[in-house]
């Protein structure tokens, strides 16, 4: 989980495309025949290549999204066939699964592979994934095959490979450490390479799985999530959650979002949540509950949803039979992590932080009161911690005083709701009480001069002999210098500190660690 301290400013941000609409949980904007200039509206497949552009396999080809346009590839020059069931990015190349094999195109060249070109075992290939080494995985109807970044070839069939029991090729994945999932055509059964190899190849027969439908059950698509789940999507029983407990169906009788039952595609994009497409919409599995997306809804342009994809920033595709559709997402509530809820500061300053799962957020809002109405906040959303960590410094904190604070996160989407709003007080001692406390516990004093310049004199007090860790570190968390490293006490330590290790203006963190405690404050740099 990344962890953040921030404040920011509120800016507009507007979508000026067409066929855009905002929704209260993002931007949703297709992309159709009649409204951008896409080669067709019956998308089979999409897919990112390394910058992250938009390629969309349609029945008259293949087309990728530029910033004029759609660019459209001769499918009797580049790819010799329009029938494009898959499409993947690996090891520097596009690949498009078609009728006569697959085609890689690394930017300038395009190569076809066939089966009498290439150790590929046989051809339509329907279905392409890869691994974290750089490996295509193919499948066929009469096998699979790996193509490694070597450009040697690997087949798998019954003969070679007995865990696997059928040559047709439903379906396949990978997961964590590189493990590769499949399914077979018409017929029911999983059969698992862990960490890609087929040494380890286990055949799993879905009776033997607790709670798995009885019958015949063909899975038709799979995904694993973050959690090491492996989801089946299936002909006629829903999506299934796979795992060493056994399996969790989700289907039209015991979930009102999932409208139909025939899943042609399952998706899990880089915040966890679960998507699964079908011939009646969408649904999202968000970890406790599902929602339901469909031209009723107003987000699709068509409910049959044949593929779901997710780009690098982490925005959902969904390829449907009126065209491509992308949703941007808002961001969730970030999580409060400190200073607790009540929680009573004893000096002048405090460190925000919250988590947040999902990446690609560009900026936090963190906002200070002294009322729980927030009224004259103080609200910083541009400070360097805001957008590359999670936390913030708040500094001149009055005495007597109870804080109010929150955050929210921003998207390309827009910003997110606030996060729950939490308090502190602040309470610093007297001199006579700080005397006391530093010679019964740990205890740090605040720099001074602060801001400081060139040095800078930091006290600390121990009750006993201990061995103390004294280190400064920037607001990213990057260590820049570590003061002392030795046995002291009992009793007072002045440490007068050189600063000139230290390049650039602005705030740092100064950590004690003593043991098991671990005291900090902030120092102002200026030179």
């Amino acid at each position: 989980m990344k962890k953040f301290l921030f404040f920011f400013s509120v800016t507009a941000l507007n979508f000026l495309t067409i066929n855009t609409s905002e929704a209260q949980d993002g931007v949703w904007k297709t992309y159709s025949r009649a409204n951008s200039g896409l080669i067709g509206d019956s998308v089979s497949s999409i897919g990112f290549d390394g910058n992250d552009s938009l390629w969309v396999a349609v029945r008259q080809g293949v087309a990728k999204q530029t910033s004029s346009g759609w660019k459209a590839y001769n499918t009797q020059v580049e790819i010799p066939s329009n029938e494009i069931w898959d499409i993947d990015y690996t090891n520097g190349s596009m690949w498009f699964a078609h009728h006569n094999g697959v085609t890689g195109f690394d930017g300038s060249t395009w190569k076809t592979y066939t089966t009498t070109n290439s150790g590929l075992i046989n051809s339509p290939v329907l279905h392409l994934a890869h691994d974290g080494q750089s490996n295509l995985w193919i499948g066929t109807a009469r096998g699979l095959c790996r193509l490694s970044p070597d450009n040697s070839w690997t087949s798998y069939k019954h003969e070679n490979t007995p865990a696997i029991p059928y040559d047709g090729i439903e379906s396949i994945t990978t997961g964590q450490s590189n493990t590769l999932w499949m399914s077979f055509i018409g017929t029911a059964g999983l059969v698992v390479f862990p960490a890609g190899s087929s040494a380890n190849a286990k055949y799993i027969k879905q009776d033997s799985i607790p709670n798995f439908p009885k019958g015949p059950v063909y899975i038709k698509c799979l995904a694993t999530d973050w959690n090491g789940n492996l989801w089946a999507g299936t002909n006629k029983y829903g999506v299934i959650r796979i795992n060493a407990t056994g399996a969790t169906v989700f289907s039209q009788q015991n979930i009102s979002a999932i409208k139909n039952d025939t899943i042609h595609t399952v998706a899990v994009d880089h915040c966890g949540n679960v998507w699964v497409g079908s011939e009646k919409g969408v649904s999202m599995f968000d970890g406790s509950a599902w929602t339901s997306i469909s031209t009723s809804t107003g987000q699709l342009p068509n409910d049959y949803v044949y593929t779901i994809e997710v780009d690098a920033s982490g925005h959902v595709w969904f390829g449907t039979k009126g065209g491509v559709t992308e949703f941007k997402p808002l961001p969730k509530a970030v999580t409060l992590l400190s200073p607790g809820n009540s929680a009573i500061i004893e000096n002048d300053s405090v460190i925000s932080n919250w988590e947040w799962d999902c990446p690609n957020i560009l900026k936090y809002w963190h906002e200070i009161a002294d009322n729980a109405e927030f009224a004259n906040s103080k609200i910083d959303t541009t400070s360097a911690s805001l957008t590359e960590s999670a936390h913030k410094l708040n500094i001149n904190l009055a005495n007597s005083t109870t804080y109010y604070w929150r955050v929210k996160a921003k998207t390309d989407a827009g910003w997110g709701p606030f996060s729950s709003t939490w308090t502190f007080s602040v309470n610093i001692p007297s001199s006579v009480e700080m005397g006391n406390m530093m010679s019964s516990q740990c205890s740090m004093m605040q720099n001074y001069p602060n801001p400081c310049s060139d040095r800078t004199t930091i006290e600390f007090s121990v009750p006993k002999h201990q061995h103390v860790t004294l280190s400064i570190f920037d607001m990213l968390g990057r260590s820049c210098k570590t003061v002392m490293d030795d046995v002291v006490g009992p009793g007072k330590c002045t440490m007068s500190i050189d600063l000139n290790m230290i390049q650039q203006n602005g705030l740092y963190i100064y950590r004690l660690k003593v043991g098991e405690t671990v005291l900090q404050r902030m120092m102002h740099v200026v030179r």
